[in-house]
C-alpha cells in the first residue's frame, strides 16, 4: 500500500463567506486537496521508497506542485537503481507522467476532450 498506487483526499478547508468572495475576486490559487498516483516499474524500489504516497506527502506537506513532487520521486527511484514511472493527477486538473526508463505506456484526456497517448520517454503529452 502506498508504493505503486495511492489516492487521497485531504478535504477542503472551511472558509467564511468573506474568504470565499476574496478568493474568487482575486483568483487566489488554491493548493491541491486530493491526489491520485499509479506507478509501474521495478516494484521493489517503489516499495522501499513508498513512491506513490511520497508524492502525496510532498504535495500535502511541502506544498510542491504535482509535477515537481512526481519528478523528484521518480528521480529518487533512479538514484536508488530503480526504473519506472508514474501517472499522477490532482483535483486542480493537473496531470504528470514522469519516467526514468526508455518508455511507459501512458495517456490523458484533458478538458478539450482530445485523447493523447505516449510510449517512449521523449514523447510529449501536451
Amino acid at each position: 500500500m502506498g508504493s505503486g498506487f495511492w489516492a487521497e483526499d485531504w478535504g477542503h478547508p472551511q472558509r467564511s463567506w468573506a474568504q470565499e468572495v476574496w478568493h474568487k475576486m482575486f483568483k487566489v490559487k488554491q493548493h491541491p486537496h486530493a491526489v491520485g498516483v499509479s506507478a509501474t516499474g521495478d516494484g521493489d524500489y517503489f516499495i522501499r521508497l513508498a513512491t506513490a504516497s511520497t508524492i502525496a506527502r510532498r504535495v500535502e506537506y511541502l506544498h510542491e506542485p504535482l509535477d515537481k513532487a512526481a519528478k523528484t520521486a521518480v528521480q529518487d527511484l533512479f538514484a536508488e537503481g530503480g526504473f519506472g514511472g508514474v501517472i499522477a493527477l490532482d483535483d486542480q486538473g493537473n496531470v504528470t507522467t514522469p519516467l526514468n526508463s526508455p518508455g511507459m505506456y501512458r495517456g490523458v484526456i484533458k478538458e478539450d476532450g482530445v485523447p493523447k497517448t505516449a510510449i517512449f520517454a521523449d514523447d510529449v503529452l501536451d
